[in-house]
């Protein structure tokens, strides 16, 4: 099934869902809308810093839309082991990004 986008996420213990930084604004706030829309919850944009630190104590999860309207999340667990301790860790948090279909 061919993928229409995607976008990496972490929801919390307590339900909220939160977004890796958008590369521009626009783009980060239609993604925003995109999330809310199937997700039915409003998801927090957050900084750099702060991805850094939920990441470190929480799964990392990527939301697909199909071409055909379905949706999944999918587990990013092995990726985002494979990228801790990285010496540019924003950095690569961005190209994760990138690679999923995100901003």
């Amino acid at each position: 099934m061919a993928k229409k986008r995607e976008t990496p996420f972490i929801e919390t213990e307590d339900g909220s869902i939160y977004l890796p930084p958008p590369i521009g604004w626009f783009r980060g706030w239609a993604r925003h809308l995109w999330v809310k829309g199937i997700m039915d919850r409003e998801p927090k944009i957050v900084s750099s810093d702060y991805w850094d630190s939920l990441r470190c104590e929480n799964e990392i999860k990527r939301l697909i839309e199909n071409t055909d309207g379905s949706c999944e999340v999918v587990s990013l667990r092995h990726l985002d082991s494979a990228i801790r301790g990285s010496e540019s860790e924003f950095e690569d948090v961005i190209e994760l990004h990138k690679t999923y279909g995100g901003d």
